[in-house]
């Protein structure tokens, strides 16, 4: 596709700098990298299928969202509890001697 629109805006020097690094690393010019940054930018927030097919992903999880339980309501803690015996059996103190 041939470029022919212009589009300016300002960076502070950092950023600047950073951009003409990564140009110079991917060998390409500043043009290139802003064309494939913006392109995929847009790609990802904007069309429409990744965008549709986010929500059913989300609306599927959402589902199970909260409903995963246990038979203990003091797990966590337990298993806390499991593991500090774990560790003092296997790196328990040793006697004097």
């Amino acid at each position: 596709m041939k470029r022919s629109e212009v589009y300016s805006w300002r960076l502070d020097p950092a950023l600047k700098s950073e951009l003409e690094h990564a140009a110079r690393t991917e060998r390409t010019s500043i043009s290139s990298l802003l064309s494939r940054i913006v392109r995929g930018w847009l790609d990802h927030e904007y069309r429409s299928d990744t965008t549709d097919e986010q929500k059913v992903v989300r609306e599927r999880a959402m589902k199970y969202v909260g409903s995963i339980r246990g038979e203990s309501p003091k797990r966590a803690e337990e298993a806390a509890e499991r593991v500090k015996d774990i560790i003092r059996k296997k790196h328990g103190r040793r006697g004097p001697g």
